[in-house]
């Protein structure tokens, strides 16, 4: 009779995602990963089968979460380009999303197509309230929903990778202009 686990998974899974944020896939040695995690080297392949498996789980959990916590930031605020701001900045903080596993997503087809998937859908939130903010009054008409949310995602993860997501908020301001009434 197997023995009942001593951990619960979305709590092991939470440790994994904070360690391969911190270090990335290749720098996170099975070893490591069990440190962080507080489980058995046996527990891990029992319930992973291996650092692939247990990435993917990760991966997995950690984009239902931040899904989860994305769409909390589109419905806090009011203001469509505020909420585009917050929105913003988050996903450029993503360390987990924005690091390992795009480190991953070009030589693993199946980490590719979720992490795709992923900015697929952060690139319609944006969309969507560039719409709203065109609605609003807030962006102008002229710019085109699907271009700037494909640009901000670009943004979002490049400053993830090489910048100071502290930067994230001029820079966005400067890509999605201000009304037609409001330019200087």
């Amino acid at each position: 009779m197997p023995r009942k686990k001593k951990f619960t998974i979305p709590e092991v899974l939470a440790r994994a995602v904070r360690r391969f944020s911190m270090y990335g896939y290749h720098a996170s040695s099975i070893r490591d990963l069990v440190l962080a995690m507080g489980i058995q080297r046996g527990s891990m392949y029992d319930t992973f089968a291996s650092k692939r498996g247990l990435f993917l789980s990760a991966l997995r959990h950690h984009l239902e979460a931040e899904g989860n916590v994305l769409q909390q930031i589109v419905e806090r605020f009011t203001s469509p380009t505020e909420a585009l701001m917050a929105l913003a900045e988050r996903v450029a903080n993503d360390r987990f999303l924005v690091r390992p596993a795009v480190e991953l997503a070009s030589h693993d087809d199946e980490i590719g197509q979720t992490v795709a998937e992923a900015h697929r859908e952060v690139a319609c939130l944006f969309e969507a309230l560039i719409e709203r903010g065109q609605s609003a009054g807030e962006i102008d008409g002229a710019v085109d929903p699907v271009v700037a949310g494909s640009a901000l995602l670009g943004l979002c993860i490049g400053i993830g990778v090489i910048g100071n997501p502290a930067e994230l908020r001029q820079q966005g301001r400067e890509l999605v202009p201000a009304p037609a009434g409001e330019r200087g």
